[in-house]
């Protein structure tokens, strides 16, 4: 499946469909295509088509006609490479730790197989998507280790993988932020719950509770890393922690300049 996309990641969506399901009907090369992205990146292109309401400036999403595979990767993950946030910031902030989220602030920690639904908070509902698949994470990350955190998104989906940073920084947001599971009782305690959750719809891959470290070495100097894909959801989560109201001001971790992965 990694194949049909990477030979065609300069290809707007007709064309993908087209020369990727060339004996399949046209109006099956839709539903096929969306399913092959799915279990390749662990993205839903058209999760536009089921969610009516949107909260976040990128979710849903839709990769439109005009736009290849590629253009539609680095849309839907923006990262803003000016305003780089320290880890620290995040993983050094305990009020991130998925178990007090529930405990004190009522949120619901809920899974979710769409990448680009992770740390999604959901004011209505008081739920924080999570993306759980975290053994094809890993896999991810141990297969893009001989690239740059920098290669640009076309590198990573030409070898079969997301962006190597965005991988990353996914990692760093599940085991050193939310679910801290060597260092926190609590938190291991959460996540074994998560996956034996009685509900299969609730329920987290079993791999949630094999912390693998960090997978890839990151840059020897810790200020060559920064968040800057997840930065803004995480920080929109601290201003949730900090004030449960409409969030308003900056993120309060910024300031941090700490940089870190330490738990």
């Amino acid at each position: 499946m990694h194949e049909t996309v990477r030979h065609n990641v300069g290809s707007c969506t007709q064309e993908f469909h087209e020369a990727a399901f060339p004996q399949i009907a046209h109006a099956d090369q839709e539903r096929a295509a969306r399913l092959v992205v799915k279990v390749a990146f662990m993205i839903d292109y058209a999760s536009k088509d089921g969610f009516s309401v949107q909260d976040d400036a990128n979710f849903p999403v839709k990769w439109q006609p005009v736009q290849t595979f590629v253009d539609f990767i680095e849309s839907t993950f923006p990262h803003d490479a000016s305003s780089p946030v320290p880890p620290r910031a995040f993983t050094g902030d305990r009020g991130l730790k998925a178990w007090k989220l529930k405990a004190r602030y009522a949120t619901g920690i809920v899974p979710t197989n769409d990448l680009v639904q992770h740390l999604l908070y959901d004011r209505r509902t008081r739920t924080l998507s999570v993306f759980h698949q975290t053994a094809w994470l890993k896999a991810q990350i141990r297969h893009s280790a001989g690239q740059s955190l920098a290669a640009p998104a076309q590198t990573g989906i030409q070898s079969g993988t997301l962006p190597a940073q965005l991988l990353v920084e996914t990692l760093l947001s599940i085991y050193y932020a939310l679910f801290p599971l060597s260092v926190d009782k609590r938190s291991l305690k959460l996540a074994r719950s998560l996956v034996h959750h009685p509900a299969a719809g609730a329920r987290f891959d079993p791999n949630l509770l094999v912390d693998d470290g960090l997978v890839r070495d990151l840059p020897d100097d810790a200020d060559d890393f920064q968040f800057v894909y997840w930065a803004e959801r995480l920080c929109r989560l601290q201003v949730v922690v900090a004030n449960p109201r409409p969030p308003t001001g900056s993120c309060p971790g910024s300031r941090d300049t700490r940089p870190s992965a330490t738990r």
